[in-house]
């Protein structure tokens, strides 16, 4: 954006909402296994996007708060690429023992990898998620799978 003076505004970090991005992550997973959806990383990543752009134009505010970095298929929130990558120096510096959900690939995850909740003694990511956050996630997450990897790219 570029403002009167002919600057250019600055960018400001979002500080991320760790609990909400694990329980947006949760969510987008456990969401689709009741609709028989595989859920991959690209998956997650484009729908965390879009809801977070969609609840921030119609609530003010976006759902994780995590910061976006533009990649070649497009942008991906930081914190939860760490998370969903289980980045050792990201899980100690946030103290996070373990993540509330596996893959086909773990513990190396890529693009391929698949998601799935890991039921035991995991929290409701519903207890940490408003029914606006979970209804643009839901959204999100129809529309990617609805257009698919090259129409979201």
């Amino acid at each position: 954006m570029v403002m009167a003076n002919g600057k250019r505004a600055p960018i400001t970090p979002l500080r991320p909402k760790v609990d909400k991005i694990i329980a947006s992550i949760s969510y987008l997973i456990r969401t689709g296994e009741k609709q028989r959806m595989q859920i991959t990383q690209y998956d997650i990543f484009k729908s965390l996007f879009l809801a977070d752009k969609a609840h921030l134009n119609r609530y003010g505010r976006p759902i994780t708060f995590d910061n976006y970095f533009a990649m070649k298929d497009g942008p991906v929130p930081n914190l939860a690429y760490n998370l969903l990558k289980r980045d050792n120096y990201s899980l100690r510096r946030l103290r996070i023992k373990e993540v509330p959900w596996t893959s086909t690939l773990a513990p190396k995850i890529s693009e391929n990898a698949k998601f799935f909740s890991s039921k035991e003694g995991q929290d409701n990511p519903e207890d940490h998620l408003s029914d606006s956050d979970m209804e643009e996630l839901r959204n999100a997450l129809a529309k990617v799978k609805r257009l698919g990897f090259k129409q979201v790219r």
